[in-house]
């Protein structure tokens, strides 16, 4: 099964259910991220506790964060 609007793959490779909650906290709160310096190797939570993506995701749409961020390994 592949993910969709209502569905993302967890961290396990799991689907799990998006619910309106966890898609208004993610995308309609307004958070925004930039200007940060990660050291060593990051990923980020997004949608729910089960859903890590890598920087360069973080980074494009549908994120769009951490404009004029950096990082070091």
């Amino acid at each position: 099964m592949r993910s969709s609007p209502t569905t993302a793959r967890t961290r396990h490779g799991r689907l799990t259910k998006l619910t309106p909650i966890s898609k208004a906290i993610t995308f309609n709160q307004g958070n925004v991220f930039s200007n940060n310096i990660y050291i060593g190797t990051w990923n980020f939570t997004v949608l729910d506790t089960g859903h890590l993506i890598s920087p360069s995701t973080w980074k494009a749409a549908p994120y769009n964060q951490d404009a004029g961020s950096s990082s070091t390994a």
